[in-house]
């Protein structure tokens, strides 16, 4: 009898000495912080020299709460490739305007004009076709957020002590990053 009653508490015992500290959590993010820097480095080809890591903080959050953090960085990426269609148009409209006063005064389109009105025309179908990536990502992530039924799942957002070189450039923060279950650092934009 006595032996029934010890088994629930060597249970417990068990399951409380798997659980990770919380130095051993920030540990494997530092781990994880590393990895992700050095693949960059490798990445892009640049040189990599890490002084420090060091994770302050964490705190875990769900899917939805993930895809939020992701629709607000979409959302500057949004706001880049807007304002810049948006130079690149009035560019164009100078340009045409330039080119109707000329026309005007009989003088027409040389050329080179013509190739770099053209080059302008170009330059913004890629900014549109950029901003309706970032468009239709910010409503796919809306939907999946509306829709999403189950949030168990869960990440890691860490607040981690950085000082590091990368391509010749020292730089020293606290950054966030968004851990995954297995110890991967999740990228907000691909």
């Amino acid at each position: 009898m006595k032996l029934l009653c010890l088994l629930p508490l060597a249970f417990l015992a068990a399951l409380v000495a798997c659980t990770p500290t919380k130095e051993e959590v920030c540990s494997k993010i530092d781990e994880a912080v590393r990895a992700n820097m050095e693949d960059i480095a490798e990445t892009y080809q640049l040189s990599l020299a890490i002084f420090d890591i060091k994770t302050v903080a964490f705190d875990t959050i769900n899917e939805n709460q993930l895809d939020r953090m992701r629709l607000a960085t979409n959302e500057g990426y949004t706001k880049v490739f807007w304002n810049k269609y948006q130079d690149q148009k009035e560019r164009i409209e100078e340009k045409l305007n330039e080119v109707e006063a000329d026309q005007k005064r009989g003088v027409q389109p040389t050329a080179a004009h013509k190739m770099e009105m053209e080059d302008a025309a170009k330059r913004m179908i890629i900014l549109y076709d950029s901003l309706k990536h970032y468009l239709t990502i910010d409503s796919t992530l809306q939907a999946r957020i509306k829709t999403r039924q189950d949030t168990s799942k869960t990440y890691l957002y860490s607040r981690t002590y950085n000082k590091y070189r990368l391509g010749g450039k020292l730089t020293t923060d606290t950054s966030r990053y968004v851990i995954d279950e297995k110890y991967k650092v999740v990228r907000l934009m691909n």
